[in-house]
């Protein structure tokens, strides 16, 4: 089965951008773009090769002086520069031993091409050239097996297979196209080169026709349209009734991108409303469609009140048989969905239902609806996010760091200081020693903790707590100085907030004495839990500070230790 007429124009019409110089050498995008078209129905003359070797070589100089592919291996031998212990080496043995220098594994691979590369004199061409694909394909199939450097010494193999002029077949071309597609390289310019000769495998199965159409939709400027014709085009010719899901998969993809959502519907009701696919390729594609819609930033202004994902939740329950039998991982996209277009009851409901699961919320859950509460009324959140905590302390749950971060935003952005304060004791502040019941803090913890404080003592702009959300380099010097008093009272400090994000900032030249700009460093673990008893202290004032009664005589402790008291009451009863 050969590419249908409409692939092949697409792929010769597609224009080739000019090599970019920052693109790392030896790689897909180096080769591809230098690649020169076969003339149809030949092999690979000398001259072709020779200019694609010139062109490879100018794109990527570094590998391919030292591995040009010659004609015999005597020339190979003369320009190996590797030391000689590394001669006699196996590809196996390389990429064992030497994980992290691709170019032994490369050296070996090229040698071993070059000890077989004279055919007997009673071998056909055909058969010689069937006995080099086998070796081409068993080395590239070892280097795939190696994703960290997979990119690099498959694409030089591959170019040296092009100039031999040993066409690939199908398993070699299912490796190159897909480590091109992982590593977001153009495959258009591996597929123009080869398009129109003899160069493409004699078979094309599904799956090789999956990573072809994806280059397309990926690198091609093509409707969503014109995309399920060719895509239709492709089936047709390989006599394949109906549409696997993998192509409806990178059709979402294309309507996602235009954001067309009749598109998706239409394209996800033919699964839904038919018996041929199954219940979970159905699920990943209202899946796909729904993180799609989450992320497109074209659809940001649309999202508001939006009735896409009930749209989507609407087809699974139909399937499924209702929102309570559907699978977790959906929920939790639909809350989140819901959460997006501002439809906070729905989500809230989507919630309910995930609480009263047998196998009860998860990480996703719990994040997700922390997000959700930061959007709700200050009554109303505070309600919910105590009862969660309680929820989760009744439960002997161990709240983990993203749950313990997104907690204390929520807490944070309606103002339940005893609240936050009771989360932040729950991380270690010990830099030596780390208790197993306490979560070590992240820069982020300690950066929501700091911001936090800051906000705390800027005017409140209207009753619904609108406050603004940045952070000025002045407010975060503030903090950071508050923080190093702070911490007097313990170990001092030599650090500068925010850590989450390093500031250029001004430090001696030990050399002249001359200020030169620097980056400040991220902080370690040690400095992380260092900075918490600092915060919480300061934490410990804010609480003292809004829950002191003017007249009365109680010490800031005994104020502290009652609101603790009540908070704990509530929570931990």
């Amino acid at each position: 089965m050969r590419l249908p007429p409409s692939v092949v124009s697409l792929i010769e019409a597609h224009l080739i951008p000019p090599p970019t110089p920052q693109i790392p050498k030896t790689t897909f995008k180096a080769f591809a773009a230098n690649l020169q078209p076969l003339t149809p129905g030949s092999l690979p003359t000398s001259t072709s090769r020779s200019r694609n070797r010139a062109n490879a070589k100018a794109a990527s100089p570094a590998v391919h002086t030292t591995f040009v592919s010659a004609s015999t291996s005597k020339s190979t031998s003369k320009r190996d520069p590797l030391p000689a212990r590394y001669r006699t080496i196996s590809v196996h043995g390389a990429l064992e031993r030497y994980p992290q220098n691709p170019s032994i594994a490369l050296g070996a691979a090229h040698r071993l091409l070059d000890d077989q590369l004279s055919a007997p004199s009673t071998s056909s061409l055909v058969r010689n050239l069937i006995r080099r694909q086998q070796i081409y394909e068993r080395i590239i199939r070892t280097f795939s097996q190696h994703p960290d450097t997979a990119q690099v010494t498959i694409a030089s193999i591959y170019q040296r297979m092009i100039e031999e002029g040993v066409p690939p077949n199908t398993n070699i071309f299912k490796i190159v196209l897909g480590t091109a597609i992982k590593n977001g390289t153009a495959i258009i310019p591996i597929l123009r080169q080869l398009v129109g000769t003899d160069g493409l495998p004699e078979k094309m199965d599904i799956y090789l026709l999956v990573l072809i159409i994806r280059g397309i939709a990926r690198e091609v400027v093509i409707k969503p349209k014109d995309l399920e014709r060719v895509i239709d085009d492709c089936l047709a010719s390989a006599g394949v009734e109906g549409r696997p899901v993998e192509f409806d998969e990178i059709l979402l993809e294309s309507y996602g991108k235009k954001g067309d959502l009749k598109g998706i519907i239409n394209l996800l009701s033919r699964h839904t409303h038919t018996h041929t696919t199954s219940r979970s390729a159905i699920l990943s594609l209202h899946l796909q469609a729904l993180t799609q819609w989450i992320e497109n930033s074209l659809l940001r202004r649309k999202r508001r009140g939006s009735l896409f994902p009930r749209a989507l939740a609407k087809d699974l329950i139909s399937i499924y048989g209702g929102p309570e039998k559907m699978p977790l991982e959906w929920l939790n996209a639909w809350m989140n969905g819901e959460r997006v277009a501002g439809n906070l009851e729905t989500a809230l409901n989507v919630w309910q239902v995930i609480a009263s699961l047998s196998n009860g919320p998860d990480t996703i859950s719990y994040t997700t609806y922390l997000r959700l509460i930061k959007l709700l009324p200050t009554a109303e959140a505070r309600s919910r996010l105590r009862g969660l905590v309680k929820d989760l302390a009744t439960k002997n749950s161990i709240m983990d760091t993203n749950t313990l971060e997104h907690a204390l935003g929520a807490a944070f952005t309606h103002y339940d200081l005893p609240l936050v304060l009771f989360l932040a004791r729950r991380l270690d502040y010990s830099p030596d020693q780390h208790h197993p019941d306490k979560i070590s803090a992240t820069t982020r913890m300690i950066d929501i903790l700091a911001a936090g404080i800051v906000r705390l003592h800027r005017p409140l702009i209207s009753p619904n707590h609108n406050r603004s959300n940045g952070i000025t380099p002045d407010e975060w010097r503030r903090i950071t100085i508050s923080v190093q008093e702070e911490s007097k009272r313990g170990t001092e400090l030599s650090i500068s907030l925010p850590l989450s994000t390093p500031l250029a900032g001004l430090v001696p030249d030990h050399g002249g004495g001359d200020y030169v700009g620097r980056y400040k460093p991220r902080s370690g673990t040690q400095t992380r839990a260092s900075l918490v008893l600092p915060l919480v202290r300061l934490l410990e004032e804010e609480v003292v500070h809004r829950y002191k009664v003017a007249g009365e005589r109680e010490g800031d402790q005994e104020i502290l230790k009652r609101v603790m008291m009540d908070l704990h009451a509530e929570i931990l009863a």
